[in-house]
């Protein structure tokens, strides 16, 4: 099913949702798609009138009035939930069923496109032997990030800058995935230099990787 789905926010003040509650009912019980509701429109109808009642009655105040008017307002805001959830169903995605239905919809999730190059890649202080923590700027939008690391072999100057991208010493990385923009990498071989990297997953795929990161594991 779409991202968009029909909405109503029941904790709001109920001389804000009456006009609209009223508005749903009059558009979904003359609206042939919603003809199967989860609650009879006369039985919701029945719900509304016994609201507006107790609403105009309250205004006298007393405990037992304002106690009556909260109670009916608890029944009309269970139906609209059931009639929220078909209205999403009916209208699978399409805005303008939703809109129809008397409800309005979920705005459009802005898509994450190819994820940006993760940047920032900091090592964060740790007094544990064999681990590496790690953090980066975050990502909007990120499924989540997968992490390689690979030890440098004797041959490899840890000072020289390494691309982040290269394809050669594929079979030697390591991977992880974290959800956060941090992450503690463990039982790593102590006194070795690791190469570090870090890309983004979003809906359409990973970005780039990072620049690698090259650290001393304690």
């Amino acid at each position: 099913m779409s991202y968009f789905k029909a909405v109503f926010d029941t904790n709001r003040a109920l001389t804000v949702k009456v006009s609209e509650e009223w508005d749903i009912y009059e558009k979904m019980s003359n609206n042939p798609l919603f003809d199967t509701p989860p609650v009879a429109y006369a039985v919701f109808l029945v719900a509304l009138e016994e609201q507006k009642t107790a609403i105009q009655n309250a205004k006298f105040g007393g405990i037992e009035r304002i106690s009556i008017k909260h109670s009916k307002e608890r029944v009309v805001d269970d139906m609209i939930r059931l009639y929220r959830s078909f209205a999403t169903f009916v209208a699978k995605g399409d805005t303008d069923i939703i809109l129809s239905s008397g409800f309005r919809h979920t705005k459009q999730r802005a898509s994450a496109g190819k994820m940006p190059k993760v940047s920032a890649v900091k090592r964060v202080a740790d007094d544990i032997s064999g681990q590496l923590k790690l953090r980066w700027k975050p990502i909007d939008n990120v499924g989540f990030y997968e992490v390689e690391a690979r030890p440098l072999d004797g041959s490899e100057d840890p000072t020289a800058k390494i691309d982040g991208d290269d394809k050669s010493m594929d079979e030697y990385w390591e991977s992880h995935s974290t959800r956060p923009a941090s992450i503690a990498i463990l039982d790593l071989k102590p006194l070795m230099y690791y190469a570090v990297r870090i890309r983004a997953k979003g809906v359409k795929g990973f970005g780039s990787f990072s620049d690698i990161l090259v650290v001393l594991v304690t």
